[in-house]
């Protein structure tokens, strides 16, 4: 067998020959190179495993829980949610403008929809029963499972959720007008413990409608302390609600639950190498993202910033498929999420000082001339720290505007400008500031 080898060989072109020996080493460099980055791939997803945190859907399925020792109130929301699709309420609350929305009036005009509201939340007083049942349970909630990387059946019902939102405000208007603030802040209070319940949410989508329901919540709280004396005992519960959410947190495991979704949208690519790359590239981003988290909002975002302007950098020109996954991560798991949850954050602590000037108000009869010679047992209901009256889009403190009879506390808001307080109410524009107005009396 050897001599017929030598025969064949001399036989053959010398570049035949050079070809033969020279065309598998660059394959097998290629191979090489291929499966040192796929041992060190799979030592990385190990070790996140060990951790505790998924790295692909089936993992994240056991992931998404409801914590040990937390209430799970997941039937008890469905059943209120339930409840209002068999009331038909999304058809009926067309017949009405959607309470807060643009054009609607405000809650000190003429309200021409208030009849049919009013009519409305009588006809649906059993489904809210069901709604302050769930909210006063609290405890989070789990629904349903997540099917595939780009098939998650939760959606649908979170998007139901938003008519238990809705249905509320409405609720908080009509109660309002009617003259029955105790209900008016079981409404506000209601829509918090339903944004404080999707605290275990594992996905950017899911973790953002929590946000949404926070800030509608908010804005009905502003509504309420303008419109309703609230005493210090109410303040106390409204102030324990708002400041229970752990935003930091829910973004953190909002983003473990991405990073799993991600890499199992990254196996759906045809061509191997693509989905090592791809992975390393997002376990960089999700890794050294992390590793900001610990720092304050502002850091988080400066990070976010760069990363975004390197992807940018390093992307533009590439036709590969590494390039749409680089650019999900910048524009979806990045900048704008890490935004949404710093104003989240400063709706928190807006609200939270706003409380803590009624209630030295309550004690004192006169207002703070600043946030910081509030005592700190009206800051908190727990342990203090300065970081409630720290504005996370700059590091400084919260901004105190303190006009004849109503006061703003505010935040410069993303733009990073301080513009004088420039969040009006309700004019239904976009403020430049992000704060919350309180009135001084009533």
């Amino acid at each position: 067998m050897l001599n017929h080898l030598k025969t064949w060989l001399r036989n053959r072109p010398i570049w035949q020959i050079t070809l033969l020996v020279l065309v598998p080493i660059p394959c097998l460099i290629a191979f090489g190179i291929w499966f040192s980055s796929q041992r060190s791939l799979n030592a990385k997803l190990d070790a996140i495993r060990e951790q505790g945190l998924p790295t692909n859907v089936d993992e994240l399925n056991d992931y998404y829980s409801v914590p040990e020792g937390v209430i799970d109130s997941t039937d008890l929301w469905l059943a209120a949610i339930e409840a209002l699709e068999l009331a038909d309420f999304d058809n009926r609350e067309l017949e009405i403008p959607f309470a807060g929305g643009a054009g609607t009036p405000a809650i000190d005009e003429n309200w021409q929809g208030f009849p049919k509201a009013k009519q409305l939340i009588t006809d649906l007083n059993d489904e809210l029963y069901l709604v302050y049942r769930a909210a006063e349970a609290g405890g989070q909630i789990r629904y349903a499972k997540i099917l595939s990387a780009f098939d998650i059946d939760t959606v649908a019902t979170l998007q139901s959720s938003r008519s238990v939102a809705r249905f509320l405000t409405i609720a908080v208007q009509v109660h309002i007008l009617s003259d029955q603030c105790n209900s008016a802040l079981a409404d506000a209070i209601s829509i918090l413990s339903l944004s404080n319940s999707l605290e275990g949410e594992v996905t950017l989508i899911s973790a953002l409608m929590r946000l949404a329901y926070q800030a509608m919540a908010i804005t009905n709280l502003e509504l309420i302390l303008f419109e309703c004396d609230l005493n210090d005992e109410q303040s106390l519960k409204i102030q324990k609600i708002v400041l229970e959410s752990n935003i930091r947190k829910s973004m953190i495991k909002a983003l473990n639950g991405e990073l799993a979704l991600t890499a199992s949208g990254i196996d759906q690519l045809p061509i191997t190498t693509f989905k090592t790359s791809n992975k390393h590239a997002a376990l960089k981003y999700f890794t050294e993202s992390k590793a900001t988290f610990s720092r304050s909002w502002f850091e988080i975002l400066q990070f976010q910033k760069e990363f975004k302007r390197q992807v940018n950098k390093e992307s533009s020109g590439r036709m590969d498929s590494s390039k749409q996954f680089d650019e999900i991560l910048a524009q979806g798991a990045g900048e704008d999420f890490v935004i949404a949850n710093m104003r989240a954050v400063v709706r928190q602590r807006c609200a939270n000082a706003a409380l803590a000037v009624r209630r030295f108000q309550l004690k004192n009869g006169t207002v703070p001339k600043s946030l910081q010679v509030i005592p700190q047992e009206l800051l908190s209901t727990g342990e203090f720290s300065k970081e409630l009256l720290i504005d996370p889009f700059d590091d400084e403190p919260l901004r105190f505007k303190l006009e004849e009879d109503r006061l703003l506390i505010y935040s410069i808001g993303e733009n990073q400008i301080d513009d004088g307080g420039d969040c009006p109410r309700g004019d239904g524009g976009i403020d430049l500031d992000l704060g919350f107005w309180l009135k001084l009396s009533n």
